[in-house]
């Protein structure tokens, strides 16, 4: 698959909106905790629908080219694993190592949870825990996306190709039903079945580029009207809690899916709606070492509270609270950028051993 610029800025706004809803940015204290915590919510849910429709359009692709050259499907299999590991596990284990390491060094032990963020199963000590520590509770949107991994590329690659369209709408409709049948668990949003249908939109919009292209056009169309009845309810949801009937997930799936066919289709024409957004050339960096802004961002704050007292006096002084603020996103865009080109991309390059 083509890489397509404008989805790094999809990333880059995705993950802009979840630093709003961690960070408390002097700039935008007139955002009330509820707007903070919906824009949060889509971001995370933009980037789960961006990685179902950009893991389904390669592996459907992937599952064409075996069908031509006669490669075997378990070598796919093997390989999108192998892929995925590089890109994924070596800047999240150094992470996990690196934060582990200074809570041992500042309380003298490890808490129990340190095995969940370990095995991917974040999402569930959020689900029973009402408290994570470590500055590392945000971690559970990526063990949803690995505990997606797990299924996704088998159904895929292994069920009737005319049965694949079926599957992903199940899918879909089994994340909707969840929602609504698990609903009366506090937590329920981190269960990995209750994602399924912002994935499985990312899936279907993934074979409709592939199999019928020439109905994008419709389907933008209609999926511009769901994203704005998305907006609204939103909007409504937030000034009269009563009238959350719909969850804010498949809300926020209807607005991720037109912008990501929106930007599809627009990847080619430089004049679009927002494009000064998203053919910013800055914005496109954000989204490039979005990964890293994601896992550092919850942490940067919190190197101000563990400064010598004698440096913690002296900086009100000479930094606003604004200042703090853009000290923090610097430090931040630092640290991500260290991390991809230091660590992420050395990995990714070995990649190409496993095409």
């Amino acid at each position: 698959m083509n890489h397509i610029k404008q989805l790094d800025s999809l990333r880059a706004l995705a993950v802009m909106l979840v630093i709003i809803n961690h960070w408390n940015i002097a700039p935008l204290d007139f955002i009330s905790p509820e707007w903070k915590d919906v824009l949060g919510s889509a971001g995370v849910d933009i980037f789960f629908v961006l990685s179902g429709f950009l893991i389904t359009r390669i592996l459907l692709e992937q599952r064409a080219k075996t069908q031509i050259e006669k490669i075997d499907t378990r070598l796919l299999i093997k390989n999108f694993y192998f892929r995925r590991a590089l890109r994924i596990f070596p800047v999240y284990y150094l992470f996990v190592i690196g934060i582990s390491l200074f809570q041992y060094y500042s309380i003298g032990h490890l808490l129990p949870e340190i095995s969940y963020y370990v095995s991917y199963t974040t999402n569930y000590f959020k689900l029973f825990h009402e408290s994570d520590h470590l500055s590392m509770g945000h971690l559970w949107s990526l063990a949803v996306e690995e505990q997606f991994y797990l299924v996704w590329p088998w159904l895929i690659l292994f069920i009737d190709q005319t049965k694949v369209l079926r599957t992903i709408l199940i899918f879909i409709a089994i994340g909707i039903a969840s929602m609504y049948m698990l609903h009366t668990i506090k937590n329920h949003f981190y269960m990995t079945i209750c994602c399924f249908q912002a994935f499985g939109a990312g899936g279907l919009l993934a074979w409709l580029t592939i199999f019928k292209p020439d109905l994008l056009k419709k389907a933008e169309s209609i999926t511009r009207l769901l994203a704005i009845s998305g907006i609204i309810l939103i909007i409504l949801g937030v000034l009269f809690p009563y009238a959350n009937f719909i969850p804010l997930r498949i809300k926020n799936t209807c607005i991720a899916f037109y912008l990501i066919i929106h930007l599809y289709q627009m990847q080619y024409n430089k004049k679009f709606t927002f494009g000064f957004f998203f053919n910013n050339p800055f914005i496109i960096y954000i989204g490039k070492i979005s990964y890293g802004i994601y896992l550092f961002h919850i942490s940067i704050p919190y190197v101000w509270n563990y400064l010598p007292e004698e440096i913690n006096c002296i900086i009100p002084l000479y930094l606003t609270h604004s200042g703090i603020w853009i000290s923090n996103f610097v430090i931040l865009l630092a640290m991500a950028s260290l991390s991809y080109y230091l660590v992420e991309k050395p990995f990714l390059n070995m990649k190409k051993y496993y095409n």
